[in-house]
């Protein structure tokens, strides 16, 4: 899993309960990212962009590169995260 500078910036700066929870998160994704309360799924309008819950209201927004691999992209609340390009 590899990460684009955009995601340690906005994981920086969340509450350490909420930084717990993406960290979890990106552990269920690594092991099966179609597990149920990951609720991963395209994002509207973003052609190569995904998303995934890592609680009711934090999300993680992610792609995948030529090999397959996971690259996080962006984490934090609902709107902002997945409003931003």
């Amino acid at each position: 899993m590899k990460k684009l500078n955009s995601f340690d910036e906005s994981y920086r700066k969340l509450d350490p309960i909420s930084q717990k929870k993406i960290r979890k998160a990106i552990c269920l994704m690594a092991e099966d990212l179609r597990h149920p309360s990951l609720q991963a799924r395209k994002l509207a309008g973003r052609e190569h962009v995904w998303y995934c819950r890592a609680d009711r209201d934090l999300r993680i927004t992610f792609q995948f590169d030529e090999t397959g691999d996971i690259v996080l992209r962006n984490c934090g609340h609902h709107d902002p995260t997945l409003k931003k390009p």
